[in-house]
């Protein structure tokens, strides 16, 4: 993967969502973590694999998704 992901997308995003703790210099790491998060797992794929995602990753998503929530 040679993409990168935008610091401005997520500062965008951040703001969006209320999170008025994120800067520039924050939107940056996060972005950079990211990135490298994704080649990781990209580099970790079979040989010829070109999806990321799955019938069983959205299973897995949906997990992430909840554990995410707040906690009430």
């Amino acid at each position: 993967m040679s993409e990168k992901i935008d610091a401005t997308a997520v500062l965008v995003l951040a703001r969006a969502q209320g999170h008025r703790w994120v800067d520039e210099e924050v939107a940056g790491r996060i972005a950079a973590a990211a990135t490298a998060a994704v080649q990781a797992v990209a580099a970790s794929l079979p040989k010829g694999t070109t999806e990321l995602l799955s019938d069983q990753a959205v299973d897995f998503m949906t997990m992430l998704d909840a554990l995410a929530e707040p906690a009430a």
